[in-house]
Order: C-alpha cells, then sequence, then structure tokens
C-alpha cells in the first residue's frame, strides 16, 4: 500500500493528457448529478401537488419534506460548482499547511 506522500507525487506528476480526461470526467459527473438532481427536486415539488389534486387530502401536503435532501444537496453543489478563485486559493492554502503540520508532526 503507497503511503500518502507517494501517492501524492504520482498523481501530480500525470501527464497533461490524464490530467485533461480527469477533468473531462468530472465534468460528465457533475453534469449526472446536475440532472439528477433537477430531477429530484422536480419530482419533490410536483408530486405533493398531484396526490392532493386526486386525493384532496391535505395530509398529501407533508410529502414536501422530500425536498429537505435535495435541498441540502444543491447547496452543496452550488458551494462546489460556483466557487470564486480566491476561496479556492485560501481553500488550497488552508490544506497545503494542513499537510505540512502533519509532515513536521511524525
Amino acid at each position: 500500500m503507497l503511503s500518502q506522500p507517494s501517492k501524492r507525487k504520482k498523481l501530480s506528476h500525470r501527464s497533461p493528457k490524464m490530467q485533461q480526461e480527469d477533468e473531462i470526467q468530472r465534468r460528465q459527473l457533475r453534469w449526472c448529478f446536475f440532472i439528477i438532481l433537477t430531477i429530484w427536486t422536480l419530482t419533490s415539488l410536483v408530486a405533493p401537488i398531484v396526490v392532493f389534486w386526486f386525493t384532496k387530502n391535505p395530509l398529501s401536503f407533508s410529502f414536501f419534506s422530500t425536498l429537505a435532501p435535495p435541498i441540502y444537496l444543491w447547496y452543496r453543489f452550488a458551494k462546489y460548482v460556483l466557487q470564486d478563485e480566491r476561496t479556492f486559493v485560501l481553500e488550497k492554502m488552508r490544506l497545503e499547511m494542513k499537510g505540512q503540520n502533519n509532515k513536521h508532526a511524525h
């Protein structure tokens, strides 16, 4: 099993072509996640209304609680995708400092 520093070295020395392929795959996964999350959110919004339309039972509106998971995932997705450059650089520096501190501790 590889230790953490050697894993990082291997990953940082990957060819530009491999890095580009990884970025393309990440972009495809983001789009897939976006589509699934959109369908889930719209279904969570429409389902209680349709159920109420057919049953006339006001308890069907309790199904709106199914919106909580997709709303949380939208928050996480937006925080990750819509991150500005300065926040990204600060987070990167924070992780590097944490890595250096761990390196000095051992």
